[in-house]
C-alpha cells in the first residue's frame, strides 16, 4: 500500500517479577491515544532488567526521544513489585 502510515506503538515489556497495575495501564494507554494518536502493548515474556527502555514503533510526531520522556512519568506506575513485603516481615 503506497503513502500508508502506521499508528505509532509503544511496546512496553514487563519487568520479571513484576505486575500491571490496571488503572495505570489504562491511564497510559488513554494518554498514549490522545496526545499521540499511539497504541500501546506489553511484551508479557519478561524482561530482566526493570529499567528496560520501551520501544516506539512507527510514525511518532516529532523526536521520538522527546516522545519517550514525556510518555515516561506515565509508565512507571504501570508496573509493580510486591518485594518490599519482605521488609515487613
Amino acid at each position: 500500500m503506497s503513502g500508508s502510515v502506521f499508528q505509532p506503538l509503544l511496546i512496553l515489556g514487563v519487568p520479571v517479577g513484576h505486575e500491571v497495575d490496571p488503572q495505570a495501564w489504562g491511564a497510559l494507554q488513554r494518554y498514549a491515544a490522545d496526545k499521540y494518536g499511539a497504541g500501546v502493548v506489553l511484551n508479557v515474556g519478561g524482561t530482566p532488567d526493570a529499567t528496560a527502555r520501551p520501544q516506539l514503533l512507527g510514525n511518532w510526531p516529532g523526536c521520538t526521544d522527546d516522545a519517550l520522556a514525556d510518555l515516561a512519568p506515565h509508565v512507571k506506575p504501570v508496573f509493580f513489585n510486591l518485594d518490599w513485603l519482605e521488609d515487613v516481615a
